[in-house]
């Protein structure tokens, strides 16, 4: 404790105390000002809503040989009595 006193008066005698209380408002300006930051602070929140249904369908012919080179103009879909617009359709193999 005796170093740190030493070297708090040489600093007080060299410059009249000028230099370290405007070191000590820094380092408590800087405190402060990393407190309220972290304070205020808040995690972001992203909420969304889709109405996108995801169908996955296998087609094949009364034989059972699967059906290809359909597009989304061959199906239909129906929810509740209404047709619902197909907005994407890909096909898989």
């Amino acid at each position: 404790m005796t170093g740190r006193r030493d070297k708090i008066a040489a600093m007080r005698g060299r410059w009249g105390g000028t230099a370290l209380r405007a070191g000590v408002v820094a380092g408590v300006a800087v405190a402060i000002l990393g407190a309220r930051m972290a304070g205020t602070a808040h995690p972001q929140t992203f909420r969304a809503r889709t109405d996108l249904v995801h169908m996955s369908v296998i087609v094949t012919d009364r034989e059972g040989n699967l059906v290809n080179g359909l597009t989304a103009d061959d199906f239909e879909v129906v929810d509740g009595g209404a047709t619902r617009p197909i907005l994407t359709f890909a096909q898989g193999t």
